[in-house]
């Protein structure tokens, strides 16, 4: 783990989830579907990491994620088309 990660920013930040566990949601599938479902729930909010998609010959968001072929296009019109905040990171 020390390889990867700092041990002890990765214990901070999962202490932080914990803390707000009794607000936080999190669903693992295909993220358009969850996006699409939830448009306007009132003061839901929302983090955006899409997989790795190929870039530059690296294939990690197929070996790693069931939902790996990704449009950009359609993620942004999703977030475009809700009535929520939203954090993203591509």
């Amino acid at each position: 783990m020390a390889s990867r990660w700092y041990p002890q920013t990765l214990a901070d930040r999962i202490a932080a989830i914990v803390a707000h566990a009794d607000r936080l949601t999190f669903c693992e599938g295909d993220g358009l579907a969850v996006l699409e479902l939830t448009a306007c729930i009132d003061g839901a909010r929302v983090f955006v990491d899409p997989p790795y998609t190929g870039a530059g010959g690296k294939r990690a968001g197929a070996r790693l994620y069931a939902h790996n072929e990704v449009c950009h296009r359609r993620i942004f019109e999703a977030l475009a088309a809700t009535c929520r905040r939203s954090q993203r990171c591509f």
